[in-house]
């Protein structure tokens, strides 16, 4: 169940200086959770971006993924 009071933009990656994943939702922790089993999207499975490095907290989603 999503937690809206969590609304928010984030980037993952998998090193310092390597591959970057930006994205939005509705309930950050359990993203990261499903980034980190590999479950979160193939793109992050594929090259291993499993590190939360910035999020940014949003009122609506459309903010979310407009920034």
């Amino acid at each position: 169940m999503a937690r809206f009071d969590l609304i928010a933009t984030y980037m993952m990656a998998n090193r310092k200086t390597g591959t970057l994943y930006t994205g939005s939702t509705s309930d950050l922790w359990t993203r990261i959770g499903q980034h980190k089993s590999g479950k979160g999207s193939v793109f992050t499975a594929k090259y291993g971006c499993d590190r939360l490095v910035w999020c940014e907290f949003h009122q609506d989603i459309s903010a979310a993924v407009h920034r």
